[in-house]
This record gives C-alpha cells, structure tokens and sequence, in this order.
C-alpha cells in the first residue's frame, strides 16, 4: 500500500501479474483436508505472485525438456504449489499437492505434460535456481503456453 499524502494507507495497488489457478489447484485449496495453514501460505504467496510473478516463487524445477519451465513454492507442511508462466504477465497455478511418500506433485507434471524423466528435478536444495531469470523474466515456453492454455479452457488440471 502506498501512504497518502496524509500518512494514511491508500488503495491497494493494482496486481501487475494475472495469477490463474486450474480447477486442480482451487478444488484442493479448498479441501477440507488441506491444513489452515497451507491455506494461508497460499493467500499470502498468491497476493506476492500478482505483485511480483516470478520474483515470488521459491525456485525453478531442473531437468530436460520443459522442467525448468516449471517454478515451485512451498507452502509448508510438504505442500508444493507448482506454477508456470503463459506469458510474461500471466501466472498459471498448475498444480498443487503433498510431496511425501503417498503423492508426487513432479509426477503428476511428468505425466500431464509429458515431461522426460523427472530425476534430479529439483535440483537438491543447495542447487536450487531462481524462478526469474538473470534479467528479471519469468521462464515462459510458447508450446507450454500453449498446453496452459488448454488446461485453463477447460479449467481442468485433474
């Protein structure tokens, strides 16, 4: 918020980055089983997403392929939040689950995009990259753009 000419907060700031979540994504945030406070790490990372994209996630995925076109936030208790970018103002909350030894949100992704093998993905903690690239962009992909899209329109994402 920025103060007013009487140091008072004004209106909030318009979004700068569009942040659209599959079907997936809001029908699991509204899971009754989906912990309070995963729910509120995702209000809070998605407000950061609008005014900042990709400067707000945590890392990017690694690996072959359309992997590195994949960036992730963790929401605390295991809970993994995997986004993409349809254009460069355009967040796509893709998918988002437990990574325990039950569910595997990168094997989801590997299947529904059909990704190459998904080893070393993640790039080990101390490897891990920034979601932005060097000059500030989000990693956007015109085929991946492409499958968002169609995901999007059909507001599927299983």
């Amino acid at each position: 918020m920025s103060p007013s000419r009487r140091g008072k907060p004004g209106p909030p700031a318009e979004p700068t980055f569009l942040v659209r979540p599959t079907r997936a994504v809001d029908q699991r945030i509204r899971a009754a089983d989906t912990p309070r406070s995963v729910r509120a790490a995702y209000a809070d990372k998605y407000s950061a997403l609008q005014a900042r994209g990709c400067a707000a996630a945590d890392y990017r995925l690694s690996g072959a392929g359309a992997w590195p076109r994949f960036c992730v936030i963790d929401l605390g208790g295991g809970y993994k939040l995997v986004l993409a970018f349809q254009d460069e103002q355009t967040v796509v909350l893709v998918h988002l689950d437990q990574h325990n030894q039950r569910t595997d949100p990168y094997a989801w992704l590997e299947e529904a995009f059909g990704l190459p093998d998904r080893s070393g993905h993640g790039g080990g903690r101390g490897n891990r990259v920034s979601c932005c690239a060097d000059d500030g962009t989000p990693p956007v992909d015109h085929d991946l753009a492409e499958a968002l899209g169609n995901i999007l329109g059909s507001r599927g994402g299983r």
